[in-house]
């Protein structure tokens, strides 16, 4: 398409004297198409038709060009069967596309596609891969995110926190994945509320079948659990536009250096958090970088470390392993996790045994401003920095 726009002016070049003004109507045709394919595209096609689909057509629109004049001089001004030639090869291509049963499994190694779920709209791609052997990934938009079922760095992220602060009344969760954090995040009984803020909406199709067919009672737990509700848009827009008031805000969402992952470990995506806690609520973070860290350093006066694992609060912090133990074998905790089939005690053991970091507004911190902000998301781009 970008290749044919110097045949466009080449075509629409008749004469010195309308030179200027036909460019201009070539420059505000490409513009106007530009944003019209995007809309399109975005609010339509791929709900309608998937990737798969929305190529087809985008393939086909190539026809357009090839019979028009434009066509004409670009590729038959001397060879008139020429343009039966572009127009057959241009159908070749667009039926030679796989359909979305081929091409999802292809691209993510499934060597079976009977081993892929797969969901697609215009929010993105969510899908499931069955390992013989091996733990069930689930993607989002083509990056590995979590897995079933559940155990390890999600299951303590969600069970963590909630079992140290003293009243969880409500939760927030940014990133659905394969539901490990947000199942995790519900095992005391004074949360009354979990919101579960996901981008891509499929996410949750895809967990629902596999739910249908496989012995996941973790899974099955948190789709059932009236206390989840789910909320498909992107997390911080989501707590922009409301005023809702939270105990823990979390986000067990993407890689430091993925695509707009900045917008998660920021200076002003934690300065967000804060102003939608509740007095001594917790913002978690997982800690991919030391710079993440000092990012929560630079929002919250209390902060302390488990591992990989961080809370900001404005308050102090009391994580200690006998009073986290001690909720933890409470009866409707114990129950709750066993019958997912989670040893919370055992999971979380590494970060109950590990050397804590505790942070307090007049303790030592990093003397650095080299953080995470909106418009200099360095860990985004794997910005290298030394200690």
């Amino acid at each position: 398409m970008g290749l044919s726009f110097g045949s466009l002016q080449r075509a629409a070049q008749t004469d010195l004297q309308g030179l200027g003004r036909r460019v201009g109507w070539l420059q505000a045709a490409n513009i106007t198409g530009a944003v019209v394919g995007a809309v399109l595209t975005g609010y339509v096609l791929l709900d309608y038709l998937g990737t798969p689909g929305t190529v087809r057509v985008l393939i086909l629109l190539a026809c357009v060009f090839v019979c028009s004049d434009a066509g004409r001089v670009a590729v038959a001004p001397r060879f008139p069967w020429r343009r039966a030639l572009g127009v057959t090869t241009i159908v070749l291509a667009a039926w030679i596309v796989p359909g979305a049963h081929t091409l999802w499994p292809r691209l993510h190694g499934a060597r079976d596609a009977g081993a892929v779920v797969h969901a697609e709209d215009s929010t993105g791609l969510a899908l499931i891969l069955r390992q013989p052997g091996a733990r069930t990934v689930v993607f989002a938009n083509g990056l590995g995110q979590s897995h079933l079922p559940y155990g390890g760095i999600h299951t303590a992220l969600g069970a963590l926190p909630a079992l140290v602060h003293p009243h969880p009344r409500r939760i927030a969760v940014i990133g659905l994945g394969s539901g490990d954090t947000t199942f995790a995040a519900g095992g005391r009984e004074e949360t009354e509320r979990i919101d579960s803020i996901e981008i891509v909406a499929p996410a949750l199709d895809v967990l629902r079948h596999i739910d249908q067919e496989g012995p996941y009672p973790a899974l099955t737990a948190m789709l059932r659990d009236p206390r989840i509700h789910h909320q498909f848009t992107d997390g911080r827009a989501y707590l922009l536009k409301r005023t809702d008031r939270y105990d823990i805000i979390e986000a067990d969402a993407l890689r430091s250096n993925s695509a707009y992952a900045g917008n998660l470990y920021s200076v002003e995506y934690f300065e967000l958090l804060r102003s939608r806690l509740n007095p001594g609520g917790y913002a978690v973070t997982w800690l991919p970088t030391p710079r993440a860290l000092d990012t929560l350093l630079a929002v919250f006066p209390h902060v302390t470390t488990a591992g990989g694992i961080a809370i900001g609060s404005d308050a102090p912090i009391a994580l200690d392993a006998a009073s986290v133990l001690a909720r933890a074998a409470t009866p409707f905790t114990a129950r709750y996790y066993q019958q997912g089939g989670i040893d919370i005690v055992r999971e979380l053991q590494p970060y109950l045994t590990t050397t804590l970091r505790i942070f307090a507004p007049g303790s030592p911190r990093p003397a650095t401003q080299d953080v995470n902000r909106d418009l200099f998301p360095r860990d985004e781009f794997g910005v290298a920095r030394r200690y």
